[in-house]
């Protein structure tokens, strides 16, 4: 430990630490631009310059750290000159703009003015005129003339992103931030450098002039749009959300945000959003408004009917306390046609410990098993590269190549191929390291082996039964297993024991006339591998219960629609991948007559409890146990043909009913090797004919060197293109015009 004076107070820090810290810990204020505790510190701002006794200049508290002894003062008058100066030349070409600029009332700059700065300017010169509202993005809105050049949006694209698509241009006075040519500013993570922007240079397209920081009211909530469960603020006026801002958690977000999480809410003031119960009639499709408890008693009558031959399907997006409830309706109907995993997730809870998200910070070992971090749990793929720059050595098996050049070995796996893959990892694992220079399987498992703490990033589609044995052979040294896979609370759905059958096999028995009524707790076209299956299925039930929000395509075939209130419209907890069970608050009520999904659930199933005591119940349940099922090997595809693989994408169809992320969603394309598009006589950005597995479509052609030559990669959820059905399955491309002219001979 480290003992010093700040201020004539005495402090004791340990070494390493930072004089910015040790003020606050002494009690002292020592203002900031430039600094973020998430980053490394750069002191080019200068506002932080404390005095150090036996030390002739000033210096940066950010960037110079403690020494035994040493005597600090934040408030003497040559520190409080020099930041009357660091603020005096900011305003010298700064813009007037508080009455109007979003980041009024919660401004570094408007703070460090009246608490050190000057109250009259000396500057009387015409000051330099910048670019206002610039579109760095759909986004995210550029004011150059506000700029402090404090580089944290640079910063943390380069160094927490590692995708610098943010860079300051010209110098001294005419310095600002741009793009480069060319490159449009589309990072996934694009609005935490407007969260982090000191002063109001860089804006929220959604946000912009819909409120001031004073007028808003805040509750604490929790991400659901991907399983990791990143904690958010969310703030509303005047009864309509505004905004989310991060909340730091660091067992989970590490205090960061994709944009689908920070700016995926305004579904919630949809104006397609159930509002009442509402009955459907199948020949004419005809709809009515019903009664609250008119819609129970239907719905109970036909369920209580239908006994244990009702299904219910999906529940990874309910509340703990939803969860808890729909197993209170399984077993009060004695069905086992019970599954949550309606996408490609097939085994929800892996064998072994679980792992927590913070374990990844303390590996020195990390394997990633059909895992695309960046596409299945984001702010998960910053935490990775941030182990990375750490000294932990990454590991990949996979259907395409992920973090690039940062793996320390790739083991690339044809579509389907990912179980066999695991099983002959685990047993690499177990034998004696490989020689130095092997290649795929071999040599990933020669990066595991050599780990002492190693944590398994797990997609949850194939290898159940061999991720068994491979966690098995790695022993003591795994420090344990982290599911990506299904709906954002899939694994508080297993824990609730929402999976006693297979979703496939019960929506195929339900196709052959078996299942008598179906409740659909989720939309089964997001991610379903096999649509058709699902549409015959609905067709064929004679009842189909949906709990909803919108008219999703599920939704709208269903004969009963019960409304649900969304999770800022309900205190409740949600579950993430981890298994934390998280709180959230209510910030809006439901509109019209939706209800939680509980008091939903707890009424179809005829029973009576309160939040608390569902909680309680939920928290007492054991952990799953691991069903180590075997999987068939696929069938190998035709020599020379390019097989599909389908994958998660950020913004998928979901984004649909979101006012500001609708322009992320996607046309239909199809992904392929540059080697692959040349043999094949195509060109990125063509149309190009898509056929296979029964399906014809066109598709944009985008080129995609992560992926082996004979694949084609297909994004899930986007509208048109059925990309869980062809997985696995031959497909063939060509440019529209050879097709055409082919049609015609």
């Amino acid at each position: 430990m480290i003992h010093l004076t700040v201020d004539g107070r005495a402090v004791e820090v340990p070494e390493g630490t930072l004089i910015l810290d040790a003020a606050k810990e002494a009690g002292a204020e020592v203002p900031t631009f430039c600094y973020h505790h998430l980053m490394r510190p750069v002191a080019a701002c200068r506002m932080c310059l404390v005095e150090v006794e036996r030390r002739p200049k000033l210096e940066p508290a950010c960037a110079v750290t403690v020494a035994e002894g040493m005597a600090v003062h934040t408030k003497s008058d040559r520190v409080l000159a020099a930041r009357r100066g660091v603020l005096e030349f900011l305003l010298a070409q700064h813009p007037l703009d508080c009455p109007v600029c979003d980041k009024g009332g919660e401004c570094d700059l408007q703070d460090n003015t009246m608490n050190h700065g000057r109250f009259r300017s000396r500057y009387e010169d015409p000051k330099i005129k910048k670019r206002k509202r610039v579109p760095l993005s759909d986004l995210v809105v550029l004011d150059e003339e506000r700029c402090i050049v404090c580089q944290r949006c640079t910063r943390f694209m380069e160094e927490v992103v590692e995708d610098p698509q943010l860079a300051l241009r010209q110098r001294g006075a005419y310095t600002a931030v741009s793009t480069f040519p060319g490159r449009p500013f589309d990072s996934l993570f694009s609005g935490n450098t407007i969260e982090m922007c000191p002063v109001g240079a860089l804006t929220s397209r959604p946000y912009r002039f819909r409120a001031r920081p004073w007028d808003n009211r805040t509750a604490e909530s929790v991400c659901t749009h991907c399983p990791v469960g990143c904690n958010l603020a969310a703030q509303e006026r005047d009864g309509s959300m505004v905004r989310v801002l991060s909340r730091e958690n660091p067992d989970v977000d590490g205090g960061w945000l994709c944009d689908r999480g920070r700016f995926g809410y305004r579904w919630v003031h949809h104006p397609r959003r159930y509002l009442a119960p509402l009955g459907r009639e199948r020949a004419s499709r005809r709809e009515t408004p019903l009664v609250w408890a008119d819609a129970l008693e239907q719905a109970r009558a036909a369920l209580k009917a239908a006994g244990p031959r009702t299904a219910v399907l999906g529940g990874g997006r309910l509340t703990a306390e939803g969860q808890m409830a729909a197993r209170r309706l399984v077993e009060a109907l004695g069905t086992e046609l019970v599954d949550h995993r309606t996408g490609a997730l097939r085994f929800a809870t892996p064998p072994g410990p679980r792992a927590r998200i913070a374990d990844l910070d303390r590996a020195d070992r990390i394997l990633l098993l059909g895992v695309v971090p960046e596409s299945d749990v984001p702010v998960l793929d910053l935490r990775i590269k941030a182990a990375l720059r750490a000294g932990a050595r990454l590991a990949v098996v996979g259907e395409r190549r992920t973090l690039g050049e940062r793996a320390a070995a790739t083991a690339l796996v044809p579509p389907r191929g990912l179980g066999a893959a695991v099983e002959a990892l685990a047993e690499a694992v177990a034998r004696p390291p490989a020689a130095a220079g092997a290649e795929g399987v071999e040599a990933v498992a020669q990066v595991v082996a050599e780990g002492e703490r190693v944590v398994v990033l797990w997609s949850g589609e194939a290898g159940g039964a061999a991720l068994a044995r491979l966690v098995q052979a790695l022993g003591e040294r795994l420090v344990g297993t982290l599911v990506t896979g299904g709906a954002p609370s899939a694994q508080g759905a297993a824990r609730a024991g929402l999976e006693r059958g297979r979703a496939g096999e019960i929506l195929a028995a339900a196709a052959q006339g078996d299942v008598e009524a179906l409740v659909l707790l989720d939309d089964l076209f997001e991610d379903a591998p096999d649509p058709d299956l699902v549409r015959r299925a609905l067709e064929r039930v004679p009842f189909v219960l949906a709990l909803a929000h919108l008219p999703t395509e599920s939704a709208a075939r269903a004969d009963l629609v019960l409304p649900l209130a969304a999770p800022v419209e309900m205190s409740a907890h949600v579950v993430n991948l981890e298994g934390r069970v998280q709180p959230i608050a209510a910030l809006l009520p439901p509109p019209g007559e939706a209800r939680p999904d509980w008091e939903v659930l707890l009424d179809l199933a005829g029973a009576v409890a309160d939040r608390d005591e569902l909680v309680a119940a939920y928290r007492a349940l054991p952990e799953p146990a691991f069903v180590a099922e075997e999987e068939e090997a696929p069938a190998p595809p035709p020599p020379g043909a390019l097989v599909a693989v389908s994958g998660r994408i950020p913004f998928d169809s979901g984004v649909r009913w979101e006012e500001g992320l609708r322009t992320r969603l996607p046309r239909p394309y199809a992904a392929v090797h540059p080697d692959a598009l040349a043999r094949l006589g195509l060109r990125p950005g063509e149309a190009a004919r898509l056929k296979g597995g029964g399906f014809e479509g066109e598709v944009e052609v985008r080129a995609d060197d992560s992926l082996p030559v004979d694949s084609v990669f297909l994004p899930r959820g986007v509208i048109g293109l059925p990309a869980g059905r062809l997985h696995g399955l031959a497909v063939e491309l060509e440019a529209v015009a050879a097709a055409a002219a082919a049609g015609e001979a």
